[in-house]
């Protein structure tokens, strides 16, 4: 599996040599990528990205259909095999959730991720 290369900053990163990401870190970057797209957003293909404004930023979250949500995208990533762990916590006075979670991927390699849902950000990375 091969990717294009992105920065922190989720640009494509024309520095350091390669413009490609392969393997376990190709599936790593999906990942992110993936749980970070909001549904519609990108608009050659509408089905793409989680569906963050209607069904989890809303007054009354049904927190069952948001895991439910999560871990089908988690699941349907390329290069994901099997969901090892998967941890969905509200944040105490917050309308923030705590996700986190880790896969085991094609490559034969583990890899974690975290980070926090809420006020209309999706922040996540590997904690690989």
């Amino acid at each position: 599996m091969r990717d294009v290369k992105l920065t922190k900053g989720h640009d494509i990163d024309i520095d350091g040599g390669g413009i490609m990401v392969s393997g376990a870190d190709a599936v790593m970057q999906r990942n992110i990528e993936e749980l970070k797209t909001f549904s519609g957003e990108c608009f050659l293909d509408t089905t793409l990205g989680i569906p963050y404004q209607s069904d989890v930023f809303g007054k009354k979250p049904d927190y069952a259909r948001i895991e439910s949500i999560l871990i089908k995208k988690i699941c349907a990533i390329e290069g994901n095999t099997e969901l090892l762990e998967f941890s969905l916590q509200r944040a105490d006075g917050k309308r923030v959730l705590n996700l986190s979670y880790s896969v085991m991927t094609m490559y034969n390699v583990r890899l974690k991720f975290g980070g926090e849902i809420g006020d209309g950000v999706a922040s996540l990375s590997s904690l690989r």
